[in-house]
């Protein structure tokens, strides 16, 4: 397989530079070494934790649930 670009880490700015480089008519391969990491390190675990706050919001309502039965 050939490919125009090789980008490494389907964080925010490969995932950003492969759409760029694939709208312009270039093959693209991403290369990513966890496949829980889609989106990168800052959506998944650090600048947006997002996980933290359903997980949060999940055990406040199960709390709600369990006071009101």
């Amino acid at each position: 397989m050939n490919y125009d670009a090789i980008i490494i880490g389907f964080g925010k700015g490969g995932k950003t530079l492969a759409g760029q480089l694939a709208s312009q008519g270039e093959s693209v391969a991403l290369v990513e070494q966890s496949n829980k990491m889609y989106g990168g390190t800052c959506i998944n675990v650090g600048c947006i934790p997002s996980k933290s706050l359903v997980h949060s919001a999940a055990a406040s309502a199960a709390k709600a649930d369990a006071a009101s039965a």
